[in-house]
């Protein structure tokens, strides 16, 4: 071997390691977090509340929303008795591993929204994911939103 080819180049190293630096950032990026997970959580709950009370308006009846630590459903008023709504999108969800919803004592929150999109009550529910939490609110109007 000829003087100066007996190994790499310190450019060379540097851009081996650069590439690899590069690599294992789109890997921690590309992990879905407890922040993720939890904020997919709350925007997809609220997206659903708040087409659910869309529903209400523009079926002229009643839909309910039911919330637990596991996951929440939406039910509907038929001949006088609340029955599981199945329409796609408003059908009953779990919440993603990890995550939970933080309810009062009776371990369970019911709201109802009328046939005008007004809520029987405002309601907030926490979500929780490990040191990650969001509050998505319904208010006295109807109108949701979610805090980080």
């Amino acid at each position: 071997m000829a003087k100066g080819e007996r190994g790499f180049t310190l450019i060379e190293l540097l851009v081996v390691v650069a590439i690899i630096g590069l690599g294992v950032t789109a890997v921690i990026f590309a992990l879905p977090g407890n922040d993720r997970t939890l904020y997919a959580d709350a925007d997809r709950f609220a997206a659903r509340v708040a087409a659910a009370r869309d529903l209400a308006v523009v079926g002229g009846q009643p839909v309910a929303l039911w919330v637990s630590p596991s996951g929440y459903g939406f039910e509907q008023r038929i001949e006088g008795q609340w029955q599981p709504m199945s329409a796609r999108g408003i059908d009953r969800a779990d919440w993603r591993d990890g995550t939970m919803a933080m309810l009062g004592d009776d371990g369970m929150q019911r709201l109802a929204f009328d046939n005008n999109g007004l809520p029987n009550e405002g309601i907030v529910v926490e979500l929780r994911n490990g040191e990650t939490a969001a509050a998505i609110s319904v208010n006295d109007l109807g109108e949701v939103s979610v805090d980080r």
